[in-house]
């Protein structure tokens, strides 16, 4: 049917990702289970974006490939304002550890912008 066969299904995995936010990792018992999404949602200026920047500085350190999405703001911005907290995401750009998706919400519906 179409090709597709079925598939065993695969066990979930127990590993959990740190946040790179040490406090936030105890009181999430070990960071975000692996394959998991997360929503952090807030008002402007509540840190929605530091965590997440300190989550993708977290995977780099552990040596995993990591894709951002930017909506407001260009990706050299984002990396230069990601360095004013000691994040450096320019070399990571270069080793292509990072990639830095600038996306228009305007332009995309969210399918296209989940796709």
């Amino acid at each position: 049917t179409f090709g597709l066969a079925p598939t065993s299904p695969k066990p979930p995995s127990t590993r959990r990702l740190s946040t790179g936010i040490s406090a936030l990792d105890a009181m999430m018992h070990g960071g975000i289970p692996e394959g998991d999404s997360v929503l952090v949602a807030g008002p402007s200026g509540s840190g929605k974006s530091t965590i997440a920047t300190q989550f993708i500085a977290e995977g780099i350190r552990n040596g995993e490939p990591v894709i951002a999405a930017v909506f407001e703001e260009r990706p050299e911005w984002y990396a230069e304002r990601a360095g004013k907290f000691g994040l450096y995401l320019i070399s990571p750009q270069v080793q292509v550890m990072l990639t830095i998706l600038y996306l228009q919400p305007p332009d995309l519906s969210v399918d296209e912008t989940l796709h």
